[in-house]
């Protein structure tokens, strides 16, 4: 098997070299990583400045480039331009912190697995719930290399979002098939003001409040309650449902165009 990694917490953070260690166990390994931290990019495209990209060695690798640019761009150009031949599989992570809910739509780790797919290619995004500094990847590097078997194995051009617990290994109660949750609400204003230098202009910083948590139902309770949540994605954003719903106020004439 041959795998693209990539993440968007850069190339240096704990979490991808955890993964390329144990994915090396399972065959070969190219990296293309952002070269500076690029969490929240989600699937931002730099189309028009250029993109450094420089080699540098990474152990466990048979090649690895450091990337200008962000999570997406180093799949599209890994794929497109760098690699010189196909690889099975695209993995993203591991991510530090959750990607459960609707944060998978700002995410960076989960928008280059799906980027994967968007070219073709089955995609793995994987994240440990966790921010402490000095988090141990370990397990859920060794939960990637499952899932990663698993989907090659399968032969299923898709994407899979796993998410692990930040528990020791015997706390983990098992794996839960989930959707994604209903959106995240943080529990505060997110942005505090800073003073600058320029009395007329407000600079605005982004702060990670905590989330509320209650009432949850699925990829976000599934963690909560102990299990690696595994949830499938799709580039496709179309509301199958609500497409059948308002169809009667197309095809009635409910909605016009303006004469």
């Amino acid at each position: 098997m041959r795998f693209l990694v990539t993440n968007d917490d850069g190339i240096s953070a704990p979490g991808i070299a955890a993964l390329v260690k144990e994915l090396s166990k399972h065959g070969e390994v190219l990296v293309a990583a952002p070269d500076h931290n690029c969490s929240a990019n989600s699937h931002h495209l730099t189309m028009h400045d250029p993109i450094p990209v420089r080699e540098q060695a990474f152990p466990g690798t048979a090649r690895a480039w450091a990337v200008g640019g962000t999570p997406a761009d180093c799949v599209h150009l890994a794929v497109s331009t760098l690699l010189q031949q196909p690889v099975d599989l695209v993995v993203s992570g591991i991510n530090r912190g959750a990607n459960l809910a609707t944060d998978c739509l700002y995410s960076g780790t989960v928008a280059a697995a799906v980027d994967g797919w968007i070219l073709g290619l089955p995609g793995l995004a994987v994240s440990l719930c966790s921010y402490d500094a000095g988090a141990d990847y370990t397990y859920a590097a060794r939960v990637a290399a499952a899932a990663a078997r698993y989907i090659v194995e399968s032969g299923r051009t898709m994407v899979l979002n796993v998410n692990v617990p930040p528990l020791p290994q015997d706390g983990i109660r098992g794996v839960k098939l989930s959707a994604i949750d209903r959106r995240i609400v943080y529990s505060d204003d997110c942005y505090a003001v800073q003073n600058g230098s320029d009395p007329e202009q407000k600079i605005y910083q982004f702060v990670p409040y905590d989330c509320d948590t209650n009432q949850p139902s699925a990829d976000l309770a599934a963690v909560l309650d102990g299990y690696v949540s595994v949830t499938p994605l799709t580039g496709y954003w179309s509301d199958a449902a609500l497409l059948q719903e308002l169809a009667p106020d197309f095809s009635g004439g409910i909605f016009r165009l303006p004469e």
